[in-house]
């Protein structure tokens, strides 16, 4: 299956792979960065930047980004423009291993200005995520730039090979159901998690969740890239109980875990997506085994993270638009009868999909895209960027611009009748050389799941739940409420009232 990709003509203001290690290459001579802007000019100035509090300088404004990223990016976009520095004095990196220089973090908006930072490759780079030094971690600069392994992933998890492991996520998705109708209430995130780690490791690495090593490294791994990218891991302290010890724990037992996996994988006739990486033999095209570690690790999550996250935002909005709730289920049944969806069938489902984008559009689980500037530095927007300056892009905050998107914060499916936003101000997934290996894949998957829940039932939260919301490089789910799980058809009776950060991020209808 296929969705058409949106047009390149551009106006206004476009991921969200969470590691940029699990990444698709395209042949394009865009994603090839065939058009190079010239040098910066002498003349160029940095970018305007926001003012460091008094006495406690920098670290206010490093601090308010990981409290509320999405208040900070927009308030700083109204404030200072589409090219802007988190702040006025030299300070240490959000994601990226921090350098001596201390280069500034910059925030790009505006779709010409992510344009070129996506397109222009020989300009914008990956680089070392922040983390333990001597570790896997550290691979990230190396394999960015194996481009042999990206592309192998990516036509492995296209074509015939999403047709055949489509039917992992029914399974799994039917398997939920059955043991949803034993329950009182369900803790969603929590079950879109598991959902979804399941079918991670059976599609990419050929395991169950239900076995011990596939099982751990799942945890180990959703663990670690909460702790790898929180604000706590920036504090250099390794002693017993602080977020950095943590750090190294988990980063050591996903390698012991990863390493055997990779080592069974290379002498087996297995032919899942981590063999095939495992088997490569040219030594020209072969990862080194900390390259693989990480680029196992970050398929894994970019699998994972963004479609429990993704499914856990649209059940939510479908919980709340009755209406819309109502017309998908009809549409599945009428379609599709009692049958399970198969590859082929979600292309006759066109409320799926409208409500599959709205969804990421209102609620983009890829909450920051991060880039970092090459050894020549480059300009954007009339602005001149040091080398190793770390340039952070938003697809939620592209996906809020009130200039492309009418009423933003509304959940409008039919909205998609009409709009055709181009890659730069719809990207969900990253785009060009960047974009995530698994964009298609998690399409099916968040399909495949919507489609069967939508015609067995409707999820009710509990009048007054609070919704609220984690921040890493993603956007998650982040509440304690229990919905109800009802085998009806009167989704009315699911929209509540709801509190929480739920009210300023989505213009949710009154009940």
């Amino acid at each position: 299956m296929t969705t058409p990709e949106p047009s390149d003509g551009v106006s206004a203001a476009p991921s969200g792979c969470p590691h940029h290690a699990a990444q698709s290459t395209t042949d394009s001579p865009e994603a090839a960065g065939a058009s190079t802007p010239s040098p910066a000019p002498s003349s160029a100035t940095l970018p305007p930047a926001a003012r460091s509090a008094p006495i406690v300088g920098w670290r206010a404004n490093l601090l308010g980004f990981f409290r509320d990223p999405i208040t900070t990016m927009q308030r700083l976009r109204a404030a200072h423009g589409e090219v802007v520095r988190l702040a006025d004095a030299p300070h240490p990196p959000i994601l990226f291993e921090e350098v001596e220089s201390r280069p500034p973090t910059v925030f790009v908006f505006g779709a010409p200005q992510v344009k070129s930072v996506l397109t222009d490759n020989d300009r914008f780079g990956g680089g070392k995520v922040r983390g333990p030094k001597g570790t896997w971690l550290q691979a990230s600069d190396r394999s960015i730039d194996q481009r042999h392994a990206r592309q192998e992933t990516s036509r492995r998890l296209r074509g015939a090979y999403l047709r055949e492991h489509q039917g992992v996520v029914v399974d799994a998705t039917q398997a939920m159901l059955e043991r949803w109708t034993t329950l009182d209430r369900v803790h969603l995130p929590t079950e879109m998690e598991e959902l979804c780690s399941e079918i991670a490791l059976r599609v990419l690495f050929g395991r169950s969740a239900a076995e011990a090593r596939g099982d751990a490294f799942g945890r180990a791994s959703r663990e670690l890239a909460h702790v790898l990218f929180s604000p706590a891991s920036l504090i250099p302290i390794d002693l017993p109980g602080s977020p950095r010890r943590r750090l190294l724990e988990l980063t050591r037992l996903a390698q012991r875990i990863l390493s055997d996996e990779i080592a069974g994988k290379r002498g087996s006739d297995d032919d899942d997506v981590l063999a095939t990486l495992a088997k490569i033999q040219d030594p020209s095209q072969r990862l080194a085994d900390d390259e693989l570690v990480f680029f196992a690790f970050g398929l894994y999550l970019a699998g994972h993270d963004v479609p429990a996250a993704g499914l856990v935002f649209a059940l939510l909005l479908l919980s709340q638009h009755p209406d819309i709730a109502a017309d998908l289920a009809d549409e599945v049944e009428r379609e599709l009868g009692d049958a399970p969806p198969s590859f082929d069938d979600l292309d006759r489902l066109p409320l799926l999909d409208a409500v599959y984008r709205e969804s990421l559009r209102v609620l983009c689980p890829a909450l920051l895209v991060q880039r970092r500037v090459k050894a020549d530095g480059a300009e954007l927007g009339g602005h001149r960027l040091p080398p190793d300056s770390e340039v952070i892009l938003s697809p939620f905050v592209s996906h809020h611009d009130a200039d492309v998107f009418e009423r933003p914060k509304a959940f409008s499916p039919t909205r998609w009748q009409s709009i055709r936003p181009t890659p730069y101000e719809y990207f969900p997934y990253s785009h060009g050389l960047h974009k995530c290996i698994g964009a298609a894949f998690a399409e099916i998957e968040l399909k495949t799941v919507l489609a069967m829940v939508a015609r067995a039932g409707r999820l009710q939260p509990p009048a007054g739940a609070r919704i609220d919301f984690g921040y890493t490089i993603m956007l998650r789910p982040k509440f304690r409420a229990t919905f109800r799980w009802q085998r009806d058809r009167e989704f009315h009776r699911s929209q509540v009232e709801l509190k929480g950060k739920i009210r300023e991020l989505v213009d949710l209808p009154s009940v």
